[in-house]
């Protein structure tokens, strides 16, 4: 062993002295699962990039494990994985001075390996047999999923205990304007809330309640619509208050004041308290229940027109 051991170092000082670099290593014996560094010297790499770095001949107690290049030298870091005293094979670095591949070899190395911890209890019962290091790191992995499943169950147990089973429909369910609202109405009197979030979620659930049913009969949406906006659009229809301009301007400022209440109780700066939130949903279902009337009285008076002889209308 000693003569094989003499032969493998003089043939590593020829090498060394060939490619013009030395090599530090930091240990003459390892342990089982234990990273190594050794240290590379040379000037070669001030100008060049290092393309590929690989063991000099597969061997199943040996791994490269990373590299780290400094100024004029480049720690090189391999894992031992031998159960018995192992000749480390050296690495094959290949990499690129003046646009023209280089290939370095480090040649090999013997080492001494101290005999693994064992522990029979254990199932293996020999510890650190691959890389250690890199699997404590995969407890931040798991408790980052464990952490990511917690919060979305958290969200998921918040929405639905807030929901608890209550959904309103929308025009996919009930394609009638006027049966939607008075189903909407219903659901919402049914889920009447007691607590500051839920009295908030009614009023917002009562003007979108409003934009559905405005824009259905107007032929378009309004759900998207800020508040000025809808009654912009409400004022240009021809059929609110029936052909009278008092009560025009009657249905116009209760619009106004209902969707002005939604938007304060929005963003929090005035919500109802149970008794309020009552009376708004009775007023609401009075002043939309009018408006369905018009509606309708518009409509009877087209299909007149339509109806009468040429020359009827006159």
């Amino acid at each position: 062993m000693r003569v094989l051991s003499s032969l493998l170092l003089v043939c590593f000082a020829g090498v060394l002295a060939a490619q013009n670099f030395t090599v530090q290593w930091e240990a003459s014996q390892i342990s089982l699962g234990q990273k190594l560094c050794f240290t590379l010297l040379t000037e070669d790499f001030d100008a060049a990039d290092i393309v590929s770095v690989e063991l000099t001949q597969t061997n199943e107690d040996w791994e490269y494990e990373r590299r780290e290049t400094l100024s004029r030298q480049t720690r090189i870091w391999v894992q031992c994985f031998a159960l018995a005293p192992s000749l480390f094979p050296g690495l094959t670095i290949r990499y690129v001075q003046s646009g023209i591949t280089r290939t370095l070899l480090t040649g090999p190395q013997y080492f001494y390996v101290r005999a693994p911890e064992t522990d029979l209890s254990a199932d293996p019962p020999i510890r650190g047999i691959r890389a250690p290091e890199a699997d404590a790191s995969l407890w931040w992995v798991y408790g980052l999923i464990a952490l990511a499943v917690l919060l979305l169950g958290v969200f998921l147990w918040f929405r639905i205990r807030r929901k608890k089973g209550f959904t309103l429909p929308g025009a996919q369910e009930i394609a009638d304007p006027w049966a939607l609202v008075k189903e909407r109405i219903a659901l919402l009197r049914q889920h009447f809330p007691e607590e500051d979030a839920g009295i908030k979620e009614h009023v917002f659930l009562l003007n979108e309640t409003l934009k559905q049913y405005l824009g259905a009969r107007a032929g378009h949406s309004f759900l998207e619509l800020t508040s000025s906006e809808v009654m912009a659009e409400y004022s240009s229809l021809a059929w609110p208050g029936g052909g009278n301009a008092d009560t025009r301007a009657s249905e116009m400022a209760i619009l106004k004041a209902w969707l002005e209440r939604g938007d304060m109780a929005k963003f929090a700066r005035e919500v109802p308290d149970t008794q309020e939130l009552s009376g708004y949903i009775d007023s609401f279902e009075s002043w939309v229940i009018g408006v369905e009337e018009e509606w309708r009285r518009y409509q009877s008076g087209l299909a007149s027109l339509d109806q009468a002889p040429d020359g009827g209308g006159a």
